[in-house]
């Protein structure tokens, strides 16, 4: 996906042949950059943390993408008492069923960009759903800049939407259950926090990261960055 925004500055900043900006590039420049603060007037620090970056690199934006530090992998995330601790200290008795960590590790492991859990209540759907929508939350707080893998502008606000059929059921079941992980889990608390006072989302305190509930129907989800999330009793929404 394109930002034509973001393609105009990466354009301006490529040199002409002798190596230097010509007149009509610095106008494409200059136009660019001053669209780019109109915009994001509202995210200065952000705004001009990226723009360093851009000029430091030459305008080459392969250079300011890619990871501040390499992901562990599915396994770990789930068991290791850094992330969601969902292995036993005591008897190592596995909190996740094994088939449930088999379709979770493929659903990611495969590139999947949706899935579908079916079967009888109990079974593990909700909790196999949740670790796959927290370990790609996680995949993004490593990258330098995640808004740029979609195409977005950097200081555009990336949403995971949990779903369900009333919006209060969303906010006490899918997004309760779902935040509730997050709270246990100590890489949320010091490596990429949230902000604990705001207790109807979860905003991640980096890269404008956004968590929210609402009703599978709900308009308010029109024009927003929603990236991915969970559909929760899919079964029961209206047709």
């Amino acid at each position: 996906m394109s930002n034509p925004l973001l393609d105009s500055i990466i354009t301006a900043f490529n040199p002409g042949k002798n190596g230097e900006c010509s007149a009509d590039n610095d106008d494409a420049l200059y136009y660019a950059l001053s669209q780019l603060a109109f915009e994001y007037a509202d995210d200065t620090t952000g705004l001009e943390e990226f723009l360093k970056l851009l000029v430091d690199s030459g305008g080459d934006i392969s250079r300011i993408t890619g990871v501040t530090h390499t992901p562990v992998d599915v396994d770990t995330f789930i068991d290791d008492p850094y992330f969601l601790n969902m292995k036993s200290e005591v008897d190592g008795k596995d909190h996740v069923y094994p088939e449930v960590r088999k379709f979770v590790k493929e659903v990611i492991n495969g590139g999947y960009i949706e899935a579908m859990l079916l079967g009888a209540v109990g079974i593990g759907k909700s909790t196999g759903a949740q670790i796959i929508t927290e370990y790609y939350v996680y995949l993004l707080s490593c990258e330098k800049w995640p808004q740029l893998r979609y195409g977005l502008m950097p200081t555009s606000t990336i949403y995971f939407a949990m779903l369900n059929r009333t919006d209060t059921l969303a906010e006490k079941v899918t997004y309760g259950e779902f935040r509730q992980m997050i709270e246990r889990c100590p890489y949320f608390q010091e490596n990429y926090p949230f902000n604990k006072d705001i207790k109807s989302e979860l905003v991640f305190l980096k890269h404008n990261i956004r968590v929210i509930p609402a009703a599978a129907y709900a308009g308010k989800l029109l024009g927003m960055n929603v990236i991915g999330g969970i559909v929760d009793e899919i079964n029961f929404l209206q047709k």
